[in-house]
């Protein structure tokens, strides 16, 4: 009976050495950014890499994170490339992971966007953390790409509103490939972002209304708001259901009190009427009823 039992034992540990082997390479553990609140992989739960040693690569000297907008700042909804570059001389395979945070509250920012499914891919936090969102490297995404460098490229979508400034926290992993990780070492460093001057300017003037008059005679609305900068402009006319049922854009307005004369659609059924303003990420609304 024990000799029956002798395989059995033995196949259950071979795979369990093989799925471990296998993750280790094909990704960091969720959360392990050493971002605030997270551990890294030398320290999370069943970490691959236990006994590697950490550093803050404070100067860039090994991890160096590239933002394809050169002055550093977000438009929200735009997309953005991030390229991070992991240098150390005589090492031949890396991985990273990284993530973006609000920073006023730590609370995820953006959305990541895959662009090489080969070499990288997009995972959520752990279980303490289940609403960070990160990318990470797949397995071949870890051989160095020249002597002593790992690097991989992807997006990420700035949130759709201005949230002020982001972190991005990330961690690379230098490896020998020796099969141990007591020589391995990761190094944690950060980048911050900062909304563009247009995306904190402020367009519509605070306490000015705005003015919603139907002309039922010609059948159009006249419309007045206050502009305090240069802008185009959005109107939209919905129903109290929410269904749009009438939008108009205009462009090049210049600073000022606005006057627009908007013809309303033929058949616009008779009810109440929401007319909503929109310049760049600001809105006004006023009810109108249309008799």
């Amino acid at each position: 009976m024990n000799k029956f039992y002798l395989l059995p034992v033995v196949f259950m540990g071979l795979c369990s050495f093989v799925v471990l082997k296998t993750y280790k390479s094909s990704g960091g553990h969720p959360s392990s950014t050493g971002a605030p609140g997270e551990k890294t992989c030398a320290d999370a739960l069943n970490a691959c890499h236990n006994n590697a040693s950490v550093a803050k690569d404070s100067t860039s000297l090994v991890n160096t994170l590239i933002f394809s907008q050169a002055d550093s700042t977000y438009m929200p909804g735009n997309t953005y490339t991030l390229t991070l570059k992991a240098y150390k001389p005589g090492i031949s395979r890396f991985g990273f992971q990284i993530t973006a945070l609000n920073k006023s509250d730590n609370k995820p920012a953006g959305d990541w966007v895959i662009t090489d499914a080969d070499r990288t891919h997009a995972i959520t936090g752990d279980f303490n953390l289940p609403d960070r969102k990160y990318v990470t490297h797949s397995t071949n995404g870890t051989p160095a790409i020249s002597s002593g460098l790992g690097q991989w490229s992807f997006n990420w979508k700035a949130p759709a509103t201005n949230v002020g400034n982001i972190t991005f926290y990330y961690a690379s992993n230098c490896t020998n490939n020796d099969g141990s990780a007591g020589s391995d070492k990761i190094y944690l460093s950060s980048f911050t972002i900062k909304p563009s001057a247009s995306a904190t300017a402020q367009y519509l003037k605070k306490g000015s209304p705005l003015m919603v008059n139907l002309d039922a005679e010609n059948h159009k609305l006249l419309i007045s708001y206050h502009l305090l900068q240069p802008s185009n402009a959005d109107i939209t006319l919905t129903d109290m259901q929410g269904k749009m049922v009438f939008s108009h854009s205009v462009s090049g307005k210049k600073s000022g009190k606005i006057h627009e004369t908007m013809p309303l659609p033929a058949g616009l059924a008779k009810g109440v009427y929401v007319a909503t303003l929109s310049v760049h990420s600001e809105q006004k609304s006023v009810k109108l009823l249309i008799p």
